[in-house]
């Protein structure tokens, strides 16, 4: 079981080691994938993440993969815009692995 709270508006950060869960975590917030019925469920706000639409939810939880110059780039704007709305540079997949 995982159990996690996080006060709205604010920048959640999972880490822990290789083979941990993160990937699966990251993957269930954004619904990539759903838990296997009758193996719990996903909430948001109270609300199973199956009842919102993909471009809904999407559009209020962001995955940022731990491609390292690009968390580098999102942790230096967090702090130099301490913490306000910012846009990321477009880019494209770099290929790294996730884990």
């Amino acid at each position: 079981m995982f159990h996690s709270r996080s006060p709205a508006g604010c920048f959640t950060v999972i880490a822990g080691p290789s083979g941990s869960g993160k990937s699966t975590i990251a993957d269930l917030m954004v619904r990539l994938i759903d838990p296997d019925a009758g193996c719990g469920t996903v909430l948001l706000d109270g609300v199973d993440l199956r009842t919102l639409k993909i471009k809904s939810l999407r559009t209020a939880v962001v995955l940022i993969d731990q491609t390292p110059h690009l968390l580098h780039e999102l942790c230096s704007r967090i702090l130099l815009t301490r913490g306000q709305c910012f846009p990321l540079r477009g880019g494209g997949s770099s290929g790294g692995s996730r884990g």
